[in-house]
């Protein structure tokens, strides 16, 4: 058996250097550390530089930070995702999430920067790791739809719903991980 965590943000973490290390004492192999905007996507890349034996980085544009950027903050993201795309494990953390959403409109601009994510992970032969707030049936088909036109991974994360959501997702060959909410 392999402990990983499949799913964490670790830009903001004090003493990371000793988490780390207490991580690898514990016995974990992999550490996913995924990221939302610019800024984290830098910054994750430095955690793996500075801890690539155990991390395994994740680059990509959170969909709450889509809904509540300027469109030039995106591209500017969308560009750093494009040209690091080769520094990557995953592309992640993408989704989608309707909190933030006010009107129809901007579920399309989810929906629009989450396609041209799916793009360069089906491109890049990257898997996905997936957020859904408030869209969890949205953000399921989406990851269906991708894992069985590219045959790569998808990861729900946190996931925390009904039995018969996670039934589908485990039947078309969809990861999910539990949040700490679950317990």
């Amino acid at each position: 058996m392999i402990l990983c965590d499949a799913h964490c943000h670790l830009y903001d973490v004090e003493n990371l250097e000793s988490e780390i290390k207490k991580c690898i004492e514990m016995g974990f192999k992999a550490i996913l550390c995924v990221s939302e905007d610019l800024e984290t996507m830098e910054k994750t890349l430095k955690i793996r530089d500075k801890f690539g034996e155990i991390i395994y980085p994740g680059l990509g544009i959170h969909p709450a930070v889509v809904s509540l950027s300027p469109e030039e903050e995106i591209e500017n993201a969308f560009n750093f995702l494009k040209n690091h795309i080769k520094d990557t494990f995953c592309i992640g953390e993408i989704g989608l999430d309707f909190k933030y959403v006010e009107q129809e409109k901007d579920k399309e601009k989810q929906y629009f920067w989450l396609q041209e994510q799916l793009k360069l992970a089906k491109d890049e032969k990257k898997p996905i790791n997936l957020h859904s707030r408030r869209a969890l049936r949205e953000t399921l088909k989406v990851a269906i739809d991708f894992h069985k036109e590219t045959g790569l991974n998808a990861l729900l994360h946190w996931f925390t719903h009904s039995k018969k959501l996670i039934k589908i997702a485990m039947e078309k060959g969809i990861y999910v991980s539990a949040g700490p909410s679950i317990l």
